[in-house]
């Protein structure tokens, strides 16, 4: 991956009762304005008690990963905090999503944040082939959606990355 282009982070989550952006590392406001809702709890059928959760999707010539979690500080229950990368389309082939996840656990508990050197996401070895990834894809390919909920939902997820690509 090219060595100096950036990609930028953001955080959403609650800003007086209401989900907005809440740190921005410098992306264009449109984008963030783009993907608000996108970053807010992720479907009726998210289970309030699962943790931190990880999203990806296209919006704005860009390819977000999210990482999602609770917000047990919010004055209102229901309340979320996300922090997404906001990789630009054309760096998303030589992207490794592995360390788009590592790189949003990292940036999390900071009160800052700062773009990220796209070298940092390049590719770092071979994929693992997680136990359960086929039933992984015959579901998005029927269905459009997937949940995976517990253990090797990470693995899996990189690994569908590597081989399908996304953009």
């Amino acid at each position: 991956m090219t060595g100096g282009s950036l990609i930028h982070a953001a955080r959403f989550g609650n800003r007086g009762g209401a989900h907005d952006v809440l740190l921005n590392s410098g992306a264009p406001r449109a984008l963030l304005d783009g993907i608000k809702w996108y970053t807010d709890r992720p479907g009726t059928r998210w289970p309030t008690d699962s943790g931190r959760t990880h999203a990806g999707y296209s919006s704005h010539g860009h390819y977000i990963v999210q990482c999602t979690e609770p917000d047990h500080r919010a004055d209102r229950g229901g309340m979320v905090t996300t922090t997404a990368l906001l990789i630009p389309a054309a760096l998303v082939p030589e992207a490794d999503l592995g360390m788009a996840f590592d790189t949003l656990d990292e940036l999390a508990g900071r009160d800052a944040l700062r773009p990220v050197d796209a070298g940092a996401l390049s590719y770092a070895g071979a994929c693992r082939h997680e136990p359960g990834a086929g039933a992984l894809l015959d579901t998005l390919a029927a269905k459009h959606v997937a949940v995976w909920l517990g253990p090797g939902h990470r693995e899996a997820l990189v690994c569908l990355w590597r081989h399908l690509g996304v953009a």
